[in-house]
């Protein structure tokens, strides 16, 4: 008899141990692969310093017509190659990218 309550005992007490009360072990997280991410950075660079000269100016020697003459050419020759030296540094603008 004694037996058989120590034995009923004993399945009373293991019956009382559910799933509920023992942790569970919980999964490894998922590691995802690298991926390569793209992004556009604009950067600011100077112009050349030979693009950025200032524009020549000859200052008049004389006040005659031959002086006015001599410094309207060479104030037209600056000019063409002072407006050659701003298209070039509007050409180095960067083309604009479709994303």
């Amino acid at each position: 008899m004694i037996r058989h309550l120590f034995l009923t005992g004993a399945v009373l007490m293991l019956a009382s141990c559910s799933r509920e009360n023992v942790k569970s072990v919980a999964p490894p997280p998922v590691v995802s692969l690298p991926e390569t991410v793209t992004r556009v950075v604009r950067e600011y660079v100077q112009p050349p310093a030979e693009l950025t000269a200032d524009c020549y100016d000859e200052p008049a020697k004389e006040q005659t017509n031959a002086e006015a003459l001599r410094l309207a050419l060479l104030r037209k020759e600056s000019l063409a190659e002072c407006t050659a030296r701003m298209r070039k540094i509007r050409g180095l603008a960067p083309k604009a990218v479709k994303p």
